[in-house]
């Protein structure tokens, strides 16, 4: 069994997402937040896969940039907005799978 789908789809690649969005926020660096949408990338796709939920899987890498851009602009309050729908889905999914 290979370990690379576990790392590039599952929790690491999550927590490293949401740890650098959250860096990126507090230190106002657009490109880590613009880094931390493309490594949640599949985790979303994932969870876009999923009949009920698809929609929001396909929300978080776009809020996550739209964070970005936001952070880029000096607006770091919308930036915080715009990451803590992102942080809260990660949780509920962690809900679910504990």
């Amino acid at each position: 069994m290979s370990w690379w789908p576990a790392v590039v789809f599952g929790w690491p690649a999550i927590l490293l997402a949401i740890l650098l969005a959250i860096t990126g926020v507090s230190r106002q660096r657009p490109a880590a937040l613009f880094i931390s949408a493309v490594i949640a990338a599949p985790f979303s796709f994932y969870l876009a896969g999923t009949p009920r939920v698809g929609w929001l899987g396909l929300m978080l890498p776009v809020l996550l940039i739209g964070a970005g851009i936001a952070v880029r602009y000096r607006s770091v309050p919308t930036s915080w907005l715009l990451l803590m729908p992102v942080v809260a889905v990660v949780i509920w999914v962690a809900g679910l799978v504990i």
